[in-house]
This record gives structure tokens, sequence and C-alpha cells, in this order.
């Protein structure tokens, strides 16, 4: 049984596998960890660190995230499992949780429905469409709110409210870190050659533009650590190889085999790198 909890998001892409090799490289006696593209959380809820500060730029997720940390445990979790009931999903199959999904909008922050909708769809896929609806493809028997998912989100939600949270929804870049030595900055943002949903939206300018941000950081005096892909599926990232080699690299072997069905060859172990300025 793992040491850490288990998040009940599931990202494509998510560091829950990786965490004892992660938390090697992290600096020791963190006073703030700055998980900066917070994601499903694995990494911010189990660190070490007297405050964590999660930021992510979907605001439905980091509501979520937030009304979490919030409500007590069983509350939140009668509260979708009366979303649950109310559009009796357990029988309704397909046709009950198009019609929730139908109903649901962003705009109305009701997150008990967003995470009944997220337990139910395909691979439990955060994914919007343009006008702000949510658009992922029903998961089918397989993908339901079983009671194992249940204890999952008890889990998570105890370890939550364990330790001192702060929530941002926003760009990497509008956080706010302050100049106090034994802060510590970590991004895992979206790989620019890797192919999922997740990537989508992620463009060369927004790469570049990381790396100048950690770069600013560095100048002053701020420890960070960043998470990405050196080469994947045959592609290399070249702007990472070459930011890199102003820092320290940690590499790491995944074999992500239950990636994406379109891979190519599933069974091929992408290059993952950690990258930090200590």
């Amino acid at each position: 049984m793992s040491k850490y909890v288990r998040p009940p998001f599931n990202y494509t892409g998510g560091k829950f596998k990786l965490l004892e090799d992660l938390f090697r490289c992290f600096p020791k006696n963190i006073n703030t960890l700055y998980d900066v593209f917070g994601g499903g959380f694995s990494v911010g809820v189990n660190a070490e660190a007297l405050k964590v500060v999660y930021n992510e730029q979907l605001a439905p997720v980091a509501g979520c995230i937030e009304y979490m940390y919030n409500t007590p445990t069983q509350q939140f979790i009668d509260e979708v499992l009366a979303v649950c009931d109310r559009y009796n999903l357990k029988d309704g199959g397909e046709a009950s949780y198009l019609y929730m999904r139908s109903k649901y909008r962003v705009e109305d922050a009701d997150h008990a429905l967003f995470f009944a909708l997220l337990s139910h769809s395909f691979n439990s896929l955060v994914r919007f469409n343009s006008e702000g609806g949510f658009n992922a493809h029903y998961g089918g028997v397989h993908n339901t709110l079983r009671a194992s998912r249940i204890e999952t989100l008890r889990t998570f939600m105890d370890k939550l409210h364990s330790i001192k949270l702060q929530v941002l929804c926003g760009s990497f870049i509008d956080v706010p870190v302050a100049d106090v030595e034994s802060n510590f900055v970590y991004c895992d943002p979206p790989y620019l050659i890797t192919k999922c949903d997740y990537n989508s939206g992620w463009r060369f300018a927004n790469e570049y533009a990381l790396y100048h941000w950690l770069d600013t950081l560095n100048n002053r005096g701020v420890k960070f650590g960043v998470s990405n892909v050196l080469r994947s599926s045959g592609r290399y990232n070249h702007i990472l190889a070459e930011w890199s080699r102003k820092y320290q690299v940690h590499k790491f072997n995944m074999n992500y085999t239950n990636s994406s069905p379109v891979r190519k060859n599933r069974h091929e172990r992408d290059e993952e790198v950690f990258v930090c300025n200590y």
C-alpha cells in the first residue's frame, strides 16, 4: 500500500507514480510549496511543507479543490451521491450521464455536479468546449462512482483537511511567489511534445514564457523544480534541452502503458526529467 494518498482526479501525466522519485529531488524543510500547475494535486497534497499554494488555470478544478478543502468530507460525499441519485446515474447509463452533462454550467460552480461528471466520464477526463460546456464522453459501466472511488475521495479529503492550503486560479505567471529562501516552486506544465487533450492548448510561446519566468525566479534566489518530457514517441524537446543546460537535470524513465490508446508504441519509455536550480 502506498504511503501517499491518491487524488480522485485522473489527470493525464499525473505524478502519483513518480512521487517517491520526485520527493527525493525536492529540497528539505520547505516553508511554502507553490504547486503552480496543480492539476489533480497529487504532488502538493502529499508533499512535506508548512503551507501549500495550489494554482490551476481551469476554474472548475480549482474551485472544486477549494470547496473540498472548506467542506467536511462526509458532507461533500453526500452531496455527490445526491447528484448521482438525482440524475439516476446508477441505472440510467449513458442517457442519464448526457442529460446531467447538459445541465452543467461552469458559472454555476456546482462542485458536486462537476465531481459526479468526472466520476462517470471517459477516463475521468476534464474537457470543455469553446462555449464552456463540459463535453467529455460517457465512461461506461467501468467508470462509475464505485465504493473504491468514494474511499479514494474520502482519504484524499481527509489528507486535504490536514494541510495549510491556499487555492489560486490563473496563469503560472501571476502566481505571487514570495522571496523566502525556504520557499519552493514546483511546475508540472503541459508537455509540448506529447499528445493529449490536457496539452492541446500549450504552444511554443507558453514553453518559452515558462522558462523565462523560472529564470527570473532563479535570479531572485527562489528554488524551483520543473517536470517535463525531453523525449517521447520519436519527438525531442529542443527548447527544454537548451534551457536545462543552465541547471541540474534528473532523469526518470516512465513507461506510459496506460496512456492514450492512439499512441503507436504504448510500451515505449519516455525520457521524463526534473530540472532544478539547486
